[in-house]
């Protein structure tokens, strides 16, 4: 048996939702109106407008699942974040290490660790097992800083 993603659930649970909201409102009305076939449509039609209002003006990405790029502010900031990982780990970190330190997700923490390594930063190691490591070239100990050769 297959299991619905949480996204799937959540539209399931939206649609019954309004199918709930138009029984409860035909209910209502009908006992005012006292005609079922007047009642029905009308409440029928009233909330499909109020959903589509809802769903076109209101909110239209609201299920594109649309994530919006980080701005310069937010990517200097992650950047920092998974720099600083990478010195308490000697440099040499895998994107489950930022992932585990951090907020982003595993698939984000691969992003950005791809992207440094993309911009010269950092260079791609594989482990025995097969996982991605990316060394940080620029991490020193203090010793191998004192012993840098004068250029």
């Amino acid at each position: 048996m297959k299991i619905p993603k949480v996204t799937e659930i959540a539209k399931i649970a939206k649609i019954l939702w309004w199918v709930l909201f138009v029984v409860v409102i035909t209910i209502v009305v009908n006992a005012v109106v006292k005609n079922f076939w007047i009642t029905f449509p009308m409440v029928l039609g009233s909330s499909l407008l109020i959903m589509f209002y809802q769903k076109l003006i209101l909110n239209p990405n609201d299920d594109k699942n649309v994530k919006q790029p980080d701005t310069n502010e937010v990517y200097a900031a992650r950047e920092k974040e998974i720099i600083r990982i990478a010195v308490n780990k000697k440099g040499l970190v895998t994107p489950t290490d930022v992932a585990m330190s951090t907020e982003l997700s595993l698939e984000h923490a691969k992003k950005y660790l791809e992207y440094l390594k993309e911009s010269g930063f950092v260079r791609l190691k594989i482990a025995n097992n097969g996982t991605y490591v990316y060394e940080f070239m620029g991490i020193l100990t203090e010793d191998e800083k004192k012993k840098a050769e004068a250029i």
